[in-house]
Order: C-alpha cells, then structure tokens, then sequence
C-alpha cells in the first residue's frame, strides 16, 4: 500500500495570505516503502481559480526540502 497509516498532523492546518490571497497548508504523515514520509499540500483561492502546490517526501529530507517547498508556494501568482 502506497500510504499506510496515513493520518493528518493535529498542528498541520494553517489558514494565511499569499500574494494576498487566502490559503490554507494542511500536512499528513505516511508510511511508504516501509519509511515515514510527510505530505504537504497548500491551495491558494482566489474567486475563479484554486491553485494547490503538493510536496510529498521521505520525513528524513523534509526539513532541507522546505524552504525551496515554500518559494514554489510564494511563487504562484493567481488573477
């Protein structure tokens, strides 16, 4: 199974702005090939359009993998 014991972090939901608009970043934890893995996803809304950015990752790699995570994410520019 490609996401065993998926389960969502009790501090992973964060409502915020980018580029001035709302968004919501919500996390999980997993099991896949018999190792932790965090998936991260943040939608950005705007009124006609609902981007999501989605990064999932061996737990150990998730931390450098972050920042450069979150410049995709401040990078999505919607109309």
């Amino acid at each position: 199974n490609y996401y065993v014991n998926y389960r969502n972090r009790p501090a992973g939901r964060v409502s915020q702005k980018i580029n001035g608009r709302p968004a919501l970043s919500w996390s999980a934890e997993f099991q896949r090939y018999d190792q932790p893995w965090i998936e991260v996803i943040t939608a950005i809304y705007s009124e006609n359009v609902i981007a999501q950015v989605g990064l999932q990752i061996p737990a150990a790699k998730f931390e450098a993998a972050r920042p450069a995570f979150a410049q995709l994410v401040e990078s999505v520019r919607l109309p």
